[in-house]
């Protein structure tokens, strides 16, 4: 590959595309962060995950000359964020179908109060069962942390 034949081809290639990525992280940050539409905040950070992910990828093809090593660390990083990011966004974007859906309206301004909404999903409400696992959960949680206070 290019990394094999032009080491320093790649890590001037991996830079430009962590800058690249720095860049595209950071305009779809603050795009993501003044969206009143919450698909268009999905969108936008879609764009600012992607910046990341090539932050990583970047890092690792300018590193892989020098350290291998911590270039495959990189590469790793960015692949399980591109998989955890492509779960989660999947799930966001149905969550967001779904307010509009009950609501009738994907701005954040209109979805201010939607607890009363959400209470009514069989999705947010929790059986029993799982209620009283989860408390025993918090209640052994609670002792751990008195044994050490």
């Amino acid at each position: 590959g290019l990394a094999a034949a032009a080491p320093e081809v790649a890590a001037g290639w991996g830079a430009a595309l962590a800058v690249a990525g720095a860049v595209s992280a950071l305009v779809g940050g603050f795009a993501a962060s003044a969206s009143q539409d919450t698909k268009v905040l999905l969108a936008y950070s879609s764009v600012a995950q992607s910046g990341l992910i090539a932050i990583g990828i970047g890092a690792g093809m300018a590193l892989l000359p020098a350290h291998p090593a911590l270039a495959q660390l990189a590469f790793l990083g960015a692949l399980f964020h591109t998989v955890s990011d492509a779960a989660v966004k999947g799930l966001l974007f149905l969550v967001a179908g779904s307010l509009q859906y009950r609501t009738g309206s994907r701005r954040l301004e209109d979805l201010g109060a939607t607890h009363g909404v959400a209470s009514a999903w069989n999705v947010y409400e929790t059986p029993p069962e799982l209620e009283r696992k989860l408390d025993a959960v918090r209640r052994f949680g609670d002792e751990v942390i008195a044994r050490y206070r």
